[in-house]
């Protein structure tokens, strides 16, 4: 059962609520900013080592390394953005969305150890599927996110919210993203040419228009 945690018409009740959803997102910025290091620390570990080697030999022998982290750095700097501007318009919070918060974090945390497992393991040993899984999983749990806030009355722009962003379109994403996993699941040779999929989105965005 959800707990919703009113907002008293009292101005010291007020503030005092505007600071816990205040803690709850510079905590998730410090945890994100946290995660989004530990994809760049393996290679900056093994620009280290590089000794006498010349700056094009090492930018060559990590190439996919160096691809994985920018996909990931991307996707965690895109999955912060939505976070940022979902609860930038929040006026409170439930704890059904504080744990989903945590679930969103919890996914944030493990992308930079999925981004090591897609690189270390072939495809054939699960490494994409992990990586596209924890995507997804991230994906979904924003979602929610939004759905909690939306239907807890407890964002700014409700209205405009409610006709942009809680359509079944916004599902879109977490679901191509999904399939992609199931794909490369029974084939791994896809690997990560399975996000190519997410170049639907915006067809069939247009398409639901119609």
């Amino acid at each position: 059962m959800v707990k919703r945690i009113p907002v008293s018409a009292d101005p010291g009740d007020v503030e005092l609520h505007r600071r816990g959803i205040d803690r709850l997102v510079f905590f998730s910025d410090a945890v994100v900013a946290i995660a989004i290091t530990l994809i760049v620390l393996p290679l900056v570990d093994d620009a280290r080592n590089v000794g006498d080697a010349s700056a094009w030999l090492f930018l060559h022998e990590h190439s996919a390394d160096l691809v994985s982290a920018g996909v990931s750095f991307y996707a965690i700097a895109a999955f912060w953005l939505h976070h940022h501007g979902l609860f930038g318009r929040a006026t409170g919070y439930t704890t059904m969305l504080l744990w989903s918060n945590m679930l969103w974090l919890a996914g944030t945390v493990f992308l930079p150890i999925a981004t090591v497992l897609q690189v270390g393991l072939s495809s054939a040993r699960g490494g994409t599927v992990l990586y596209l899984a924890t995507l997804t999983f991230i994906m979904v749990v924003s979602r929610v996110q939004s759905v909690v806030l939306v239907r807890s009355g407890l964002l700014a722009d409700i209205a405009e919210h409610l006709r942009r962003r809680t359509r079944w379109t916004t599902w879109i994403p977490p679901v191509i993203l999904g399939l992609a996993t199931i794909a490369v699941a029974v084939y791994p040779r896809i690997g990560l040419w399975a996000l190519a999929g997410l170049a639907l989105q915006r067809p069939l965005e247009r398409l639901s228009k119609h």
